[in-house]
């Protein structure tokens, strides 16, 4: 599987900044909270 050169998963923080600023994907709030605290348990 080939990656990109310092390509990393955006963290909890930064995907809650993208949502609040842009959501740019039509997902229902609620979806878009459960998937940050799933991020948050998986990646501290």
């Amino acid at each position: 599987m080939a990656e990109a050169v310092g390509h990393r998963w955006p963290t909890p923080a930064e995907l809650r900044v993208a949502f609040a600023e842009e959501p740019i994907l039509p997902l229902d709030r609620e979806m878009i909270e459960e998937f940050i605290k799933v991020g948050e348990t998986l990646f501290p």
